[in-house]
């Protein structure tokens, strides 16, 4: 009797294992071969759940971003606080560990992706929007609670927040040694205290 096989599993084992390989080779060592290798099965196996390597890097990408934002519904409800909620969130997407470091190295294949493909450019802006929207609902609510300056701007503030994540996860990613988990951390510290005020930071 043939074994069953669940299709549904198989061909996320596929996306994850394909995520591996995007995160630790890059999308010019991206293949179909590197991929199956990596999922202990044949390039044919993979034929039944993908047409080619553009139609998987495509599910790698959209798998990607329900992860991410299902991540963020998550930490949205795990505290009233907007303060802390907000600390939470930055602090969860740091790439303090290789988990993240491989988030941040898909996050980024992506962008580059996204500006000559238009598909992977929808994508993109669709979880940079989520990401904006949740952080500008954070900054809104400690501006109503009066625990941030009136100068505060929610939706600026969440742009200038998502560009400094950009751009430290970048440093973190090229100059791993100059950029430790501590150091990471100080850093966040610090640009919450001047984007914010000092007691914002103080106990961060």
């Amino acid at each position: 009797m043939p074994k069953l096989v669940d299709h549904n599993k198989r061909r996320k084992h596929f996306i994850i294992s394909a995520m591996s390989v995007l995160a630790s080779k890059g999308y010019s060592n991206f293949n179909l071969r590197a991929v199956a290798e990596e999922a202990g099965f044949t390039t044919g196996a993979m034929a039944h759940y993908f047409d080619d390597k553009e139609a998987l890097l495509l599910a790698v990408f959209h798998f990607y971003a329900d992860h991410m934002s299902s991540f963020v519904d998550k930490l949205m409800t795990e505290s009233s606080d907007p303060k802390r909620k907000l600390e939470r969130v930055l602090l969860s997407l740091l790439p303090i560990d290789d988990q993240h470091k491989a988030g941040w190295k898909i996050w980024f294949e992506l962008s580059r992706l996204a500006r000559s493909e238009k598909e992977y450019c929808a994508l993109r802006r669709q979880l940079y929007l989520k990401w904006q929207q949740v952080l500008g609902c954070l900054i809104h609510n400690l501006l109503t609670r009066e625990m941030a300056p009136d100068a505060v701007s929610g939706q600026m503030d969440a742009e200038h927040i998502l560009a400094w994540l950009d751009g430290i996860c970048l440093q973190v990613l090229t100059t791993p040694k100059d950029y430790s988990p501590e150091r990471q951390m100080q850093l966040l510290d610090d640009f919450l205290g001047k984007l914010f005020c000092k007691e914002f930071a103080r106990d961060f």
